[in-house]
């Protein structure tokens, strides 16, 4: 390994390192969140049962809502390391040490010089989205890996074509759906660079290996339950999030009571269905709903953008330190009192909140400059235009009301990367030229 490369990849890994020393001896709850008991759970019961159940025996039922990829990532950590927690996150310190050589390797990709590789390689390190996450029971650190990796193998995919290479960029493509299927329609971004960049067989081979995995596993489903979806989670989006999202600009009621009014009619529609059934019949009454109301869904979508775009997640750093406690409703007064009036209020009564925030809210500022300068200087180049439209899908396929900061781990190590190229120096050529 080059030095240059050396020491980013060192201080990821002791950075991760250290937070993970401090959060085993002062914070260890941290490590377990909402979501995280709903991975761990199927992940046990491949390991005692050999099948992806949810549930414990003898009351034991096929899991649709999550799919294998993170569960089946626990029960390796499980295998390798000891049944415990602290073996996932030990496993996650490892991947997380990678950032900075995924992102030099892209930047090597893309034809950045010596110093926007140093650059991306620095910034991936110690990049506090990329690291928080680490220390959680969550899928972001895997998922942000796999896409990376994707990202990595499509554009070497069209310099260097093979078929080892187009295999393995196809079973990518496909595998990240597995982790998080918010990248569901991910391989239809690739096949169009494909095709653009005149790689049409590959786009179309990659394209028809991603969806027999993802055919396959809805075909699991469906013999399972009677539903043939990847993941029945979308159907609770769609209709307790995204729909009551849209509702609530409808109707100006309360998040709950929308909800809640949501969760009656459901139950009123889906007696005698078994779970899938009732969160595939959730799924189509929510998108019933969005197309009947499309101005409030648009208004929606553009809300839900900013909120993964905007939050700093500075919060979350506190509340792994203890400084803050999660669930205060600080972010709900927001839409109450209006952006300078809400600013106001976190300078009289939340000023460490608002300090941390401001800060980190400077730094992805900073990035968000540079990645479109980048963008803008390189966008002759088609190469960097996958990196910004798989950066858009994730803003718009995420932009929910749930939606903060979390959901910018997928692509923010391409954030990363278009802002190190934004910052090349005027004198060297930009890499259109090369």
């Amino acid at each position: 390994m080059k030095r240059e490369l050396f020491l980013p990849t060192l201080l990821a890994l002791s950075l991760r390192v250290a937070l993970f020393i401090y959060i085993l001896l002062y914070n260890p709850s941290f490590m377990i969140q909402p979501d995280s008991p709903t991975y761990i759970n199927p992940a046990e019961n491949l390991l005692e049962h050999g099948a992806f159940l949810k549930g414990s025996h003898p009351d034991l039922a096929p899991e649709t809502v999550r799919t294998p990829g993170y569960p089946v990532f626990i029960a390796l950590s499980y295998l390798l390391l000891g049944r415990r927690v602290e073996s996932v996150i030990a496993l996650q310190l490892l991947l997380g040490a990678l950032f900075p050589i995924l992102a030099w390797k892209m930047v090597e990709e893309l034809g950045g010089g010596e110093r926007v590789k140093r650059l991306a390689a620095w910034l991936s390190a110690f990049d506090p989205l990329l690291l928080i996450y680490t220390v959680n029971v969550l899928t972001e650190e895997l998922y942000a890996l796999m896409i990376a990796l994707t990202v990595l193998l499509t554009l070497r995919l069209v310099k260097r074509p093979s078929l080892p290479l187009l295999l393995i960029s196809s079973l990518f493509s496909s595998f990240q759906a597995f982790v998080r299927p918010v990248g569901l329609y991910l391989p239809f971004i690739l096949f169009l660079y494909l095709a653009l960049r005149r790689r049409f067989k590959e786009g179309v081979i990659l394209l028809l290996i991603s969806y027999a995995l993802v055919f396959g596993w809805m075909y699991r489903n469906y013999r399972e339950t009677g539903v043939f979806e990847f993941s029945t989670i979308s159907g609770a989006n769609m209709l307790f999030y995204r729909a009551a999202y849209v509702l609530q600009f409808e109707t100006k009621e309360s998040w709950v009571s929308v909800q809640e009014r949501l969760r009656r009619e459901l139950e009123s529609q889906a007696q005698g269905l078994n779970e899938a059934e009732k969160l595939t019949l959730a799924k189509r009454m929510g998108f019933k709903l969005i197309l009947s109301h499309p101005l409030s869904a648009l208004k929606a979508l553009s809300r839900g953008a900013l909120g993964v775009l905007i939050d700093p997640g500075g919060s979350y750093y506190l509340v792994a330190f203890k400084a803050y406690k999660p669930g205060s409703g600080i972010l709900n007064r927001l839409y109450e009192l209006g952006f300078l009036r809400f600013i106001a209020l976190l300078w009289r009564d939340y000023r460490y909140v608002f300090l941390v925030n401001f800060s980190f809210g400077l730094y992805f500022l900073f990035l968000y400059i540079a990645s479109l300068w980048g963008l803008w200087r390189n966008r002759f180049n088609p190469d960097i235009w996958l990196l910004f439209l798989i950066s858009l899908y994730f803003v718009l396929i995420s932009a929910g009301p749930e939606a903060y900061s979390r959901f910018r781990v997928p692509f923010e190590i391409l954030i990363i990367v278009l802002s190190s190229l934004g910052l090349e120096r005027r004198d060297q050529p930009s890499i259109d030229s090369l």
